[in-house]
């Protein structure tokens, strides 16, 4: 019983990080940042960006150099660059710097390609810039508490003097910007963004949706409909080609405005939007959009259950941000522009339970406490039953045994980019453990990385077991250990690539190779 208590304790810790990683990987996925970019892309017709993990790897050194400071400091790199810093406590990511730098769109004229005077546009004209074909994007919680530094590289680079960004103004073939899935795709990802589930698409609910843009079509006005769902409007005046994204980007920036620590807007302003966007409880959504009669746009999104309950708060934790705290800002060339709203204006969210103006906020206890239920329980019966082995290591907490192991952090991304994505013109061999690959690493650092197959009968104990013991013993002739590296099912052990060397030449020859393992963000943080 021993034994199963001990490697259910290391089941569980496991667990944890995976959480962890999982809620870190929605936030700034590759994923993530293409498809909200791509969505402004596709409202004005430009193909889409393609993720370039050079860039991303360039991006990723540079948050390394500002996670110390957290400054507006661009990197004047040979890439087109945006760059976004929010507050402490705020749990930002990658959606709200994309939201951020969208709502630029409401200060361009696309007409003449000028931008409003004292406004900032080159943000969202270098996301949408048609001759940019690829992007790379990281972000880094500073130091100190400082806040989330995130930024994206482009290639080629934007905003060159007399050029424009995309050709013409027209309407983009609108209904296809109007389909459920563009609906639901940047609302979810916004909501992933603070772990909260899906929305998915309701037919009855978005009949009432278009049935009250319809009554709105004659006069464009934000007026509530005041029926039995949660509800977001939105208003772009005339002008300007608006679309789904950005009725969504604009409740989204909304998120700047809410204090969750005291769980309302702060002092005069709105943030009933975007609580109702990311509300945990509202399951279903159904919206509309009609272009006015006398110009603009009127776009509308209905939630069922409803959001905005008085005394609720729309999801589980927020990261102990304070109120009065700044808003995010971001910077590109021409200097510094907190965000706000302009001719894209929107309506506060309305239901009949709303309370003033404190948004709203209702937690998921009862699923979270249900899986993690599910987990222990069948964790316990795992570790009861799996014969105890001869000899088991002593676990007394997730880290105790093996302190002296000096991680270094490093996303798996960077592996996949060091090794070509484990290529196989990169495969240096295999044996019944798995592959071995050749890469480079962003500094020059040439490595072998041993990537231990599913099939391998390799497992995390094994992992553990080496850790401890080459952490344990100091030889001449033994490896340093520095950390370990797990991405997703893969286990990945990282050499120095010694080139046409054996054995007997790494014992005794000059130039004594060293081992490390490199740890990644989602894995064993600390020992």
């Amino acid at each position: 019983m021993a034994a199963a208590a001990a490697s259910l304790l290391l089941l569980q810790c496991v667990v944890t990080m995976l959480a962890g990683a999982a809620t870190a990987d929605a936030q700034y996925s590759a994923q993530t940042f293409a498809d909200l970019q791509n969505a402004a892309r596709a409202d004005v017709g430009v193909a889409p960006l393609a993720w370039d993990d050079t860039l991303a790897g360039y991006a990723q050194r540079y948050a390394g150099e500002r996670k110390g400071d957290c400054k507006l400091v661009h990197s004047d790199g040979p890439y087109g660059e945006s760059i976004f810093w929010g507050n402490k406590g705020g749990n930002w990511t990658a959606s709200d710097a994309v939201a951020l730098w969208v709502q630029e769109k409401q200060y361009y004229n696309c007409s003449d390609g000028s931008c409003a005077a004292g406004k900032i546009c080159s943000h969202y004209t270098q996301i949408v810039w048609a001759n940019t074909t690829r992007v790379g994007c990281a972000a880094v919680a500073c130091d100190g508490n400082l806040g989330t530094f995130i930024l994206c590289e482009y290639d080629p680079r934007g905003n060159v003097p007399g050029v424009r960004p995309y050709a013409g103004c027209g309407q983009f073939n609108r209904s296809a910007q109007s389909s459920p899935q563009d609906f639901l795709n940047l609302q979810n990802a916004a909501r992933a963004g603070v772990g909260v589930g899906m929305l998915s698409w309701d037919s009855t609910v978005a009949a009432y949706a278009e049935g009250y843009a319809e009554k709105r079509k004659g006069d464009c006005r934000k007026v509530s409909s005041g029926g039995p769902y949660g509800e977001n409007i939105f208003q772009g005046g005339t002008g300007i080609s608006w679309t789904v994204s950005d009725a969504l980007f604009s409740w989204l920036g909304e998120k700047q405005k809410y204090d969750c620590a005291s769980n309302a807007c702060k002092e005069g302003q709105a943030c009933g939007e975007y609580t109702q966007l990311v509300w945990a409880n509202s399951t279903r959504v159904g919206c509309a959009s009609v272009t006015c009669e006398g110009g603009g746009t009127f776009i509308t999104c209905n939630y069922d259950p409803p959001g905005n309950i008085a005394g609720e708060r729309p999801y589980l934790g927020c990261g102990g941000q304070a109120g009065g705290t700044p808003p995010p800002t971001s910077d590109k060339v021409n200097g510094t522009a907190a965000n706000g709203n302009g001719n894209g204006s929107n309506a506060n969210s309305s239901n009949p339970r709303r309370n003033g103006s404190s948004p709203a906020i209702l937690p998921i206890v009862l699923p979270v406490v249900t899986i993690l239920g599910l987990i222990s329980a069948i964790s316990i019966y795992i570790w009861i039953k799996r014969p105890s082995p001869k000899k088991t290591l002593s676990y007394t907490a997730c880290s105790e045994d093996i302190e002296d192991i000096k991680s270094v952090l490093l996303d798996p991304s960077v592996i996949r980019t060091a090794t070509s994505n484990f290529s196989e013109e990169n495969k240096l061999g295999e044996g019944g453990f798995g592959q071995v690959y050749k890469g480079m690493m962003p500094d020059g650092q040439e490595i072998a990385v041993k990537r231990l197959s599913e099939g391998s009968k390799q497992g995390l104990p094994e992992l553990k077991n080496e850790l401890l013991l080459v952490a344990k013993l100091q030889h001449r002739n033994l490896v340093k250990l520095i950390g370990a590296c797990l991405d997703g099912e893969d286990k990945l052990l990282v050499y120095e690539y010694i080139p046409k060397k054996s054995l007997d030449a790494f014992i005794f020859g000059t130039g004594v190779s060293s081992l490390f393992l490199i740890l990644s963000k989602p894995w064993i943080e600390k020992y």
